[in-house]
């Protein structure tokens, strides 16, 4: 695979929405890329979450279900490629993304140009 220009990138930074005295270490990062040549990408990482391994997390955007992605020791990888053949979710600047375990929501952020 050679060089890609990338046309559009945005990114969204998930933080704790707990309200508590000592700060949470879960964490989250949503990455979308259009390139020049139409294909796009999009990655979901997650690390320290309190999820019990082989359960199910919710990726939101705007409110609307879009992944369910599996945890394993705390942690998730995702990585979709239109020229794989993966569906990518569709952002935009400002939207609102979410990850949620049954019913609560974990972390939140918004997407912006990276």
């Amino acid at each position: 695979m050679g060089v890609q220009i990338i046309q559009k990138e945005l990114e969204a930074r998930l933080v704790s929405v707990e309200m508590s005295a000592s700060p949470s270490t879960t964490k989250a990062k949503a990455e979308s890329k259009v390139y020049g040549d139409g294909n796009r990408r999009f990655k979901l990482s997650m690390d320290n979450l309190d999820v019990p391994s082989g359960e199910d997390v919710q990726f939101y955007i705007n409110g609307e279900l879009l992944l369910r992605v599996q945890i394993n020791k705390g942690k998730a990888k995702l990585d979709l490629r239109s020229e794989s053949g993966d569906s990518i979710p569709v952002v935009s600047a400002y939207d609102v993304a979410c990850i949620r375990y049954s019913d609560n929501v974990l972390v939140k952020g918004i997407f912006y140009t990276d």
